[in-house]
């Protein structure tokens, strides 16, 4: 059983139904083939393209779905991701209606234990891409002709068809300059709600630049919108109602000729040009010849801006891919799932900082309601923003993870320590799905003078989000499936040592004690049997303890909390010793590999204490802060000083070691055992515990 958020308890057939759910509903083909190119599952998809339900393409040959022509053609790439290499390529496929669909094919290898066992077939629809591709082509082939035919092309389009939006801005400057004798140019852009965002300029020397400091925009002539068809024509800048004046160090300017460069009929910025050399005011000749500019400019600015959306749609799209490849290729990632999504969420962005949050554990004393937890970060501050507590009422990030829907914003309504520091900044928060649940919240912030956040980035970061979430629903699924097998396996082995080994060892134990009833030698003969016999149910109680963790492997859906409470259950249920067990701290911060060392150290300590103190009282505390902390004390009878069965002992130290943290055993004020067992929780080495033996 799994918990899910709300904390509803969700069976593995109502878990799988729900993946089922939501690999359907998934914009694209996704399907998993054996190494043997025989099909195990698939979405709906499949069905609009091949006319094949999941269930009827299920143990087909994947030679069967494409047909011998598109077979031979993939086979190649399937041969390569067979051998353990990821594949991505194009293809043209005719779906079941006769139409020609243009796709993006991946392949990814499934590894289990360092073996290729089959691949997963990721297949997106690229047909309107291509069309846009095509068209876009098309159409800048023309506007270069035209740009070469115009008596301004070669002003505004360089010949190596440049299409960066900042150099193509610059030569705009450039060219109004030349066209009407201005000494200086400006050209500044503003945003969705018309005020200005950004100024770029020429004309001053690069000590006059830095004299002046930073320039400033939306203040003075350089805030009065200019509309479509306007013109702002001023002969002398001080003399005008909206003047601001000139930051000390700026030359003197006068003359001021403004005209709006307009993309489909919306405002992009305005084309200035002041001081023109050989003449006092600009004339109207000057009015015409920059209008005409900024109508040239429109276009090239138009095509820039649609490259750099094209780049950055690319970009999110190799970012999913290789974050659906990392997931899916390795069961036991170096870099937590949530960490690898908000580190490349941070660098597609081009963001100062990166954080997800999701809902906390536990509500903390002073907490009113439900609460955020930020458990992964990328950028500025990274290590000091983890752990950071939200509540959900009141703040942006609440707000986003109750509603679904993503806000761009300058600043979040709560402010969260080491991330609002840096005050008003371009900034986006969105929220993360998977099983059609929210399970948390990604925002990301640019530097203050950064580039804002238009909706072209909210729709990229939505589907790169989507399919980062869908990678982490695959790679459970797939984890789940690993686990029923091995559940199968491990069931069958627990009850052949129930039915058969500890059968015999109690056949042994009751005859040794056979013997000794009848054993009149001395006492030492009669001690060395009894030694035997406690020796004798030592085994037992250890494979009973074995054939409950083959039975219960410890449930790894569910999360670290659930799964102590399943340890601390299981090994004290049947014993008269009265247990509790305190938790608090963000305990979602605790990776997997740290997570499972942790329950191992617990689970010995537990056991230790159970079988060995003799105690009538035994509490644990696990504490979250920097470190993971877990705390065991009983009141038991301690450690004799000549213990000679120290393996126990030994694991928990090595296992605290190896994570990097230690384990210190000592005997309280009142008596008893402590054992106090802790690690950096940032520790994320994929070590299985299993390898290291327990007494």
């Amino acid at each position: 059983m799994t918990m899910v958020p709300g904390g509803e308890l969700l069976t593995s057939a109502e878990e799988t139904r729900r993946l089922r759910v939501a690999i359907d509903h998934v914009p694209g083909l996704i399907g998993y083939w054996d190494r043997e190119e025989f099909n195990v599952t698939a979405n709906a998809a499949f069905f609009e393209y091949f006319g094949q339900t999941p269930a009827q393409l299920r143990g087909r040959h994947i030679r069967e779905l494409h047909g011998e022509t598109v077979y031979a053609l993939n086979l190649p790439f399937i041969e390569g991701a067979l051998a353990g290499e990821d594949q991505l390529f194009e293809r043209t496929l005719i779906d079941r209606d006769g139409v020609p669909r243009h796709t993006e094919i991946a392949y990814i290898p499934d590894f289990v234990d360092g073996k290729v066992m089959g691949f997963v077939a990721q297949i997106v629809d690229v047909t309107v891409r291509v069309a846009a591709e095509r068209a876009r082509d098309e159409a800048l082939r023309l506007f270069h002709i035209g740009m070469a035919n115009h008596p301004l092309g070669h002003a505004i389009v360089d010949g190596s068809g440049e299409t960066d939006l900042d150099a193509t801005l610059h030569r705009i400057i450039s060219a109004g300059m030349a066209l009407t004798w201005a000494r200086y140019g400006a050209i500044g852009i503003r945003g969705p709600d018309g005020t200005l965002t950004s100024l770029l300029h020429a004309g001053m020397d690069a000590d006059t630049v830095r004299s002046i400091g930073e320039l400033r925009s939306g203040t003075g002539l350089l805030d009065v919108p200019i509309s479509e068809g306007q013109v702002l024509n001023v002969e002398d800048m001080a003399a005008h109602r909206a003047a601001g004046g000139f930051p000390a160090h700026h030359p003197p300017m006068r003359a001021l000729l403004g005209v709006p460069i307009t993309i489909r009929g919306v405002v992009f910025g305005s084309l200035y040009l002041t001081d023109p050399q050989s003449k006092p005011t600009f004339t109207q000749s000057d009015v015409s010849a920059a209008r005409t500019l900024a109508s040239a400019a429109a276009v090239a600015v138009d095509h820039a801006q649609m490259f750099r959306r094209e780049r950055s749609a690319a970009k999110f799209m190799a970012a999913s891919r290789q974050i659906t490849t990392e997931l899916l290729s390795d069961p036991a990632p170096a870099v937590r799932p949530l960490q690898l999504i908000v580190n490349r969420a941070c660098e597609l962005t081009d963001a100062e900082q990166a954080i997800v949050l999701v809902p906390a554990d536990t509500v903390l004393p002073g907490e009113d309601g439900q609460t955020l937890v930020v458990t992964a970060a990328a950028g500025l501050n990274a290590a000091e923003v983890l752990g950071q507590r939200v509540p959900m009422a009141y703040s942006t990030s609440g707000a986003v993870f109750r509603s679904g829907t993503a806000e761009i914003t300058q600043s979040l309504r709560h402010p969260i320590q080491a991330y609002s520091e840096q005050g008003e900044r371009p900034g986006i928060v969105m929220s993360l799905r998977a099983n059609q649940l929210v399970i948390g919240v990604i925002a990301v912030a640019r530097p203050k003078d950064g580039e804002p956040f238009d909706d072209g980035y909210l729709e990229l970061l939505g589907d790169f989000a989507d399919h980062a979430t869908l990678a982490l629903t695959l790679a459970a699924a797939r984890e789940s499936e690993r686990e029923l097998s091995v559940g199968a396996d491990r069931e069958r082995i627990a009850h052949d040592l129930h039915d058969h080994v500890i059968q015999q060892l109690f056949a042994a134990g009751m005859s040794l004690q056979g013997t000794i009833a009848r054993a009149y030698s001395p006492t030492m003969v009669t001690d060395r049997l009894r030694r035997t016999v406690d020796d004798l149910q030592d085994v037992v109680d250890d494979i009973r303890a074995t054939i409950y963790r083959l039975q219960r492997p410890l449930e790894r859906t569910g999360d670290f909390r659930q799964r102590m409470q399943l340890i601390v259950a299981g090994l004290t249920a049947d014993s008269p010793i009265k247990t509790t067990l305190q938790m608090s701290g963000p305990l979602a911060v605790i990776g997997a590999a740290l997570s499972g060392q942790g329950e191992a150290a617990t689970r010995e300590a537990v056991s230790n204490a159970v079988r060995h103190s003799g105690a009538t009282s035994l509490h644990i505390e696990v504490t979250v802060s920097d470190h993971l902390v877990i705390d065991i004390v009983d009141n038991g009878c301690g450690i004799p000083a000549g213990n000679q069965r120290r393996s126990g002992l030994a694991n928990l130290h090595r296992r605290a070691e190896l994570a990097g943290g230690k384990c210190q055993i000592t005997t309280p004020p009142g008596g008893g055992t402590r054992v106090r067992w802790s690690a950096p929780y940032g520790w994320s080495l994929p070590e299985s515990p299993e390898r290291i033996g327990s007494d």
